[in-house]
């Protein structure tokens, strides 16, 4: 056995000395109590064997310009500080993916070879100096070349930059034809642009004395096109991180490694259980009657305790990317709730089971609009995943009509003209933050409906949604976001949004 927090029990050194200098029965049990409670803090567990684990991991390579160009401000902050963070932002949220780092001006320079120490390349990228570069120039043919003698084959390259010197975007993308490499453009400068400033806050001239202007490079646009690259727009430093990972996971499925790992089984539960029980014990009059009732609810509060607990370790597998231990601790839950059951259809996506996803998400109701959207969300990834298009767009149509939501409009445009073309790599959000794929609603109540739905169960029936009244229902508008749409989408999926329009107030 072993402690997590081991520093804590320094805090038994009080109670030690307050234990040796009282006597009576009552003040001692509680020093006791209030160890147990400590060695609960310290969270003891016990480490089980190592295994293997299998991640889907990807190659990435980060390249970003860092010439004094990209000091000016037409991308707020700057240009430079805009790339800093929105690279900070893609490792957080690619955490299994092999990175690479390089900076370039008119020569590329590699910050950090490719690994899955993000650390070490956050280290890298605060490392730079800014007033310390003084190249003006940007050499984008140089980069590429680099990264194709250097870069693992079926890499994504990242390019940040406002654009090279070269004129000639057919040059440049010659150097990726046939290296198997992906591209994926951030642009940071407006058509527009703005002049630079130096150290001094002086205006940078020519040599004849005119003022500088920086604008985006139109060679960069040209070279989207013939290397068929996806060009993301600024917003802000994560959403252009989410964007630019989305962007990534749609053009390869990544490989599959194996990593050697060790599973903890946690056993706070246990003093903290044995301190709530002396407690009671210590404050309750009706004794007897206090062990009759726990003898009576013994069984359920251990099955409730267990599954809980079986919850928190299912989800902590799923976090750290092994599917198939969460997958077996979830079906061992007694009694599933709606947690366990999101769970349970979260992982069977991850494991490319598909079908028994839909099968799970479809048994679940909720009276929660909220949780009603994700169930939808999802149901379209999973139809999309199989090819089954219609069904996909039913589903992000209903999602759409219940909550506004940008990984729901950018899916359903992805598959809006589909057929049977293969499936795109759709987004879903990053686990920890609100994930629509994982149990992560917890407290969520789940109220049964009018017609006598169960309510938190992944196996239970209810309801179905409402059905379309008349043609003036169906061109009813979704309800407006607060923040505005970043690109401008088809006709064709606005008309599947109005067409499949559902109301859905008071879901199930």
């Amino acid at each position: 056995m072993t402690l997590l927090y081991p520093s804590l029990l320094w805090l038994l050194i009080p109670v030690a000395i307050l234990a040796y200098s009282s006597h009576g029965l009552r003040e001692r049990t509680h020093l006791l109590i209030l160890a147990l409670l400590t060695l609960s803090l310290a969270r003891p567990a016990v480490q089980q064997g190592a295994g293997e684990k299998a991640i889907l991991s990807r190659n990435i390579v980060i390249a970003f310009d860092i010439s004094y160009s990209m000091r000016a401000a037409d991308i707020a902050p700057t240009r430079y500080e805009y790339a800093r963070e929105t690279i900070r932002s893609l490792l957080d949220i690619s955490p299994a993916d092999h990175i690479s780092l390089i900076a370039f001006t008119t020569n590329p320079l590699l910050l950090s070879p490719a690994t899955t120490d993000h650390r070490l390349i956050k280290q890298a990228l605060e490392s730079i100096e800014p007033h310390n570069i003084l190249t003006k120039g940007t050499s984008i043919g140089a980069l590429l070349r680099k990264v194709v003698s250097a870069a693992p084959p079926h890499a994504t390259l990242v390019l940040i930059t406002d654009g090279g010197e070269e004129s000639d975007a057919a040059r440049a993308a010659a150097q990726l034809k046939g290296s198997g490499i992906s591209l994926v453009i951030l642009p940071l400068a407006t058509t527009v642009g703005t002049s630079i400033r130096d150290e001094d806050g002086k205006m940078l001239k020519d040599e004849s004395g005119n003022i500088i202007i920086s604008r985006l490079n139109p060679m960069l646009s040209h070279l989207a096109s013939l290397t068929r690259a996806i060009v993301v727009s600024p917003s802000s430093p994560q959403e252009s991180a989410r964007q630019i990972y989305t962007a990534i996971e749609s053009q390869g499925e990544g490989e599959l490694l194996s990593k050697q790992s060790r599973n903890t089984v946690e056993l706070y539960i246990v003093p903290l259980f044995i301190a709530m029980a002396l407690f009671l014990l210590l404050h309750t009059r009706a004794v007897r009657y206090l062990i009759i009732a726990l003898a009576f609810a013994g069984v359920e509060a251990n099955a409730s305790m267990w599954d809980t607990l079986t919850l928190s370790r299912g989800l902590s597998a799923y976090e750290a990317g092994d599917y198939n231990r969460s997958l077996t601790l979830t079906q061992k839950i007694e009694h599933p709730t709606l947690q366990s059951a999101m769970l349970t259809a979260a992982t069977y996506y991850r494991l490319g089971a598909y079908e028994e996803a839909i099968a799970v998400y479809e048994q679940i109701r909720s009276t929660s609009e909220e949780t009603k959207h994700d169930i939808y969300h999802n149901l379209g990834n999973c139809y999309a995943k199989i090819n089954s298009y219609k069904k996909a767009r039913e589903y992000y149509t209903r999602a759409l009509a219940l909550r506004y939501d940008e990984e729901t409009l950018h899916n359903l445009s992805l598959i809006a003209h589909k057929s049977d073309a293969l499936a795109p790599s759709l987004s879903t959000p990053p686990s920890g933050d609100t994930d629509k794929n994982t149990a992560s609603k917890e407290g969520e109540e789940d109220k049964s409906d009018k017609s006598g739905g169960n309510s938190e169960s992944g196996g239970s029936s209810g309801a179905t949604p409402k059905k379309k009244k008349d043609k003036k229902e169906e061109k009813t508008a979704l309800k407006e976001s607060s923040a505005p749409q970043k690109q401008p989408l088809s006709s064709k999926v606005y008309d599947l949004i109005n067409e499949g329009y559902i109301y859905e107030k008071k879901p199930w």
